[in-house]
């Protein structure tokens, strides 16, 4: 029972619950009207087993978009394809910023780095993420808050170097006094 509702919840975010409730339609229709135009001209019988067929299908298609989600449990991306573009992006952003990169961040940047260039993405990750980032190490590490020329310093090393060494440059620097 467990594995039928699993493959339902991959099932519900797919296109197929839509092509269900469309042909259930499709097939109610056929069977109240019998006849559409010349094409279609269904004797009574038949009508009544395209009536059925629609019923289950409509059914079948508003019973995968009821289906719950679980809070916890992610969403199979569908929206964004496989390709090198994509690829490069996740290893861009995590390289920067240390995380892995949500949906909507990852079709927004791949736009980006389509339309540019691999520079032009990199700004964009820094610029976007970059501070809250490097507000976040800062202050996780120190316990205080970050002042503007030293995110301006840690900027260039999250853009030059990536997330890791701006954790080093700042354990450094607290390791010299320099935040005191």
């Amino acid at each position: 029972m467990q594995d039928i509702l699993e493959i339902l919840k991959i099932l519900q975010h797919t296109k197929i619950p839509n092509l269900l409730v469309i042909l259930g339609f499709v097939f109610l229709l056929i069977a109240f009207v019998g006849r559409i135009g010349t094409i279609i001209e269904l004797p009574r019988e038949r009508q009544k087993w395209a009536g059925l067929i629609g019923g289950i299908f409509l059914l079948f298609g508003i019973g995968l978009f009821a289906l719950p989600i679980e809070e916890n449990e992610p969403i199979p991306p569908t929206t964004v394809s496989a390709s090198p573009a994509r690829d490069t992006v996740i290893r861009e952003y995590y390289f920067y910023i240390g995380q892995s990169i949500r949906d909507d961040f990852l079709r927004l940047y791949i736009k980006h780095f389509n339309n540019h260039d691999i520079d032009v993405l990199r700004d964009a990750i820094v610029s976007d993420h970059g501070e809250k980032t490097i507000k976040k190490a800062f202050t996780d590490i120190t316990g205080k808050t970050i002042a503007s020329d030293w995110l301006a310093l840690y900027k260039k090393h999250l853009r030059n170097h990536g997330f890791n060494v701006l954790e080093q440059a700042i354990r450094s620097d607290l390791s010299k006094g320099k935040f005191d």
